[in-house]
């Protein structure tokens, strides 16, 4: 019986030294799976950081760009401003300074001499043949290629004028300088406005020049 007892303590201490050792390997396995899965996680944290990170710096490029193309448009839309202005004043002056020497060359008593002094005067004046909108209108075209398109898909109605109005209205320009620029009067350049907002059916509330920035 003793030699038997031996035997089952024998036994016994073989299944708990196997049980140790299982539930050893399983501890470990469960560390191993757990340290595998702690790793995946940060990795993927970090990816999903990595991420997020370029995507913000992407917007960030993209909205530098989109800043220098702005910045770069408003300039351009400034020197067009500034020429076609500059283009106006030449025009109007030379249209002035025209009709005040015109009279002069019937003084002249040979006629000759009245046809050297029409030619210098053509000369001297060629500018005022020239219309201040035409280069305007081709660099606007330039800058805002689709502007014209969307108006007249909007309202077909509008005219040439008020297309060139509405032009200048966009840039900012004052009453005064739009009706310097397409030869009209101020007053006839708020009635011109009046029109464009009639035609485009705006509501009273609505800005006109708010609303052409956005075409």
């Amino acid at each position: 019986m003793l030699k038997k007892d031996l035997e089952i303590q024998k036994s016994r201490i073989w299944l708990l030294w196997i049980g140790l050792m299982l539930a050893s390997l399983t501890f470990t396995l469960l560390i191993t799976l757990l340290y595998f899965r702690h790793r995946r996680v940060k990795h993927q944290k970090q990816l999903a950081e990595e991420k997020s990170l370029r995507m913000e710096l992407e917007q960030k490029n993209r909205e530098i760009e989109l800043g220098k193309i702005q910045v770069e448009t408003q300039l351009k839309e400034q020197e067009l401003v500034f020429q076609a202005l500059v283009r106006a004043d030449l025009t109007n002056m030379n249209r002035s300074v025209r009709e005040k020497l015109v009279p002069f060359k019937f003084k002249l008593p040979a006629k000759k001499d009245q046809e050297h002094f029409e030619q210098v005067l053509n000369n001297l004046t060629h500018e005022a043949a020239k219309d201040p909108m035409a280069e305007f209108e081709i660099t606007f075209k330039q800058l805002h290629g689709s502007f014209y398109e969307k108006l007249l898909n909007r309202c077909p109605e509008l005219s040439k004028t008020e297309l060139q109005v509405c032009a200048l209205i966009r840039l900012n320009l004052s009453t005064k300088d739009i009706a310097n620029l397409i030869n009209l009067a101020v007053a006839s350049v708020d009635t011109t406005r009046h029109h464009i907002r009639k035609k485009l059916k705006l509501d009273q509330s609505e800005n006109l020049s708010t609303f052409l920035i956005t075409i």
